[in-house]
């Protein structure tokens, strides 16, 4: 106990000397947030979503019990509401795991990634409404093919609509192929492991459950799918919707096997997805799926910064907060780039020279230049496990011991 007590001080330390950034992005447009907190489900009991349920982190003491550098990062995630990232673009923020665009198109909205339920998208959609006025969905964006940014659709459109053509569905090239059998060849069992990712019998409290690190839980309301009528197949694909161009670029086999990423030339904004990210993130979940590929990660933030970068002066991503400023921007994305491909690279290293997962989990350190920063911490993904799934993706679950080849059950 003392021990932990000595730990827990040390990074109370850093926190306390932690540089304000994140927080003031966090904080900037604010607009408004729902008058109740409660977003009811529409069938069965209990709340879709409680947005005063990590209330408790500004609580005296909760970093006793709490790792402070996670208390950091989950009042960060946890600030809900509607926030003004630029002119002509909104996010709705806090009210699941991932976070909800709304892109003024002039004749309607451009909404992207409806969040994981019909629930927690129509609360969104209602609180842009009611403080940016009445305005039609003219198109959805699904920016990859995992639940939390796809399974709100119901809340924002509805098929009859798509069906009618009055609404388009946009996502990237085998998007439906990706998002249905994720959820059907292993679906029993990762639902039933990401219970245990997630901490979803858990209760909100300072000895429970503390964010995902990525994200606030995702709202547990009703899933919805609307297939995509556009699919994007190329980087330097180009669309416009309603008034907006939007240019796109593709990164299969990153944080999901069907995802992309975008850029907005009128506004010089860059929409990242899921693939930059507050924290670290994993290359194989607790939950299970099928290995990502952190050598292609680190190529395409590569290619984004090139692409995007330098003619961006916002960052808005799928998860979490905005990012401002050019240089503010390809800061954040090349040290990013750097960890993957410093994980990526040193996991191969070690792989010759004969060490196994577990001892490469236990060596593998970043560079303190990357270490320090707060973006590339492991709050969701970790450099350990991180480590074994680039070991499990090139030699696979083996560790050349003959005495493991066949162990006993």
């Amino acid at each position: 106990m003392a021990a932990a007590s000595k730990a827990l001080e040390e990074v109370r330390q850093l926190v306390t000397a932690d540089d304000r950034r994140d927080f003031e992005f966090a904080r900037r447009g604010f607009i408004a947030t729902r008058k109740d907190p409660v977003i009811p489900r529409d069938m069965g009991d209990g709340p879709a979503l409680d947005l005063s349920a990590y209330d408790y982190l500004e609580d005296e003491g909760t970093d006793e019990t709490v790792n402070p550098s996670l208390v950091r990062q989950a009042k960060i995630l946890t600030m809900h509401g509607l926030f003004k990232v630029m002119d002509g673009i909104y996010q709705v923020r806090g009210f699941c795991v991932s976070t909800v665009t709304f892109i003024d198109a002039g004749e309607g909205w451009i909404v992207v990634d409806p969040l994981t339920s019909v629930e927690a998208a129509r609360a969104a959609y209602e609180l842009v409404t009611e403080h940016l006025g009445e305005k039609p969905v003219i198109s959805v964006i699904y920016s990859h093919s995992h639940a939390d940014h796809y399974a709100g659709v119901g809340g924002v459109t509805n098929a009859e609509d798509v069906a009618a053509g009055k609404v388009s569905v946009i996502a990237p090239a085998g998007f439906l192929k990706e998002a249905v059998s994720e959820n059907i060849i292993a679906g029993p069992a990762m639902l039933r492991r990401a219970r245990y990712q997630f901490g979803l019998t858990l209760k909100h409290s300072c000895c429970g459950e503390a964010t995902s690190g990525l994200g606030p839980r995702p709202s547990m309301g009703t899933p919805s799918l609307i297939a995509p009528t556009i699919d994007i197949t190329h980087t330097g694909q180009e669309l416009t919707v309603g008034n907006v161009k939007i240019v796109f670029q593709i990164t299969p086999g990153t944080e999901a096997p069907a995802e992309m990423n975008f850029f907005l030339p009128e506004f010089r904004a860059v929409f990242m997805a899921e693939n930059a990210n507050l924290c670290m993130h994993n290359l194989l979940p607790a939950r299970g799926a099928l290995v990502r590929d952190a050598k292609a990660w680190a190529d395409y933030l590569t290619e984004s910064i090139r692409l995007f970068a330098g003619e961006s002066d916002v960052m808005f991503a799928a998860h979490g907060i905005p990012r401002f400023g050019t240089q503010e921007i390809i800061g954040f994305l090349m040290n990013h780039r750097d960890a993957y491909k410093f994980l990526h690279d040193q996991t191969i290293r070690l792989i010759n020279t004969g060490l196994t997962a577990t001892e490469i989990a236990e060596v593998l350190k970043l560079p303190d230049v990357l270490a320090k920063q707060w973006y590339n911490r492991g709050y969701y993904g970790t450099m350990s496990h991180n480590a074994k799934a680039i070991y499990q993706r090139y030699i696979g679950w083996y560790d050349a011991n003959p005495a493991n080849l066949n162990p006993l059950p």
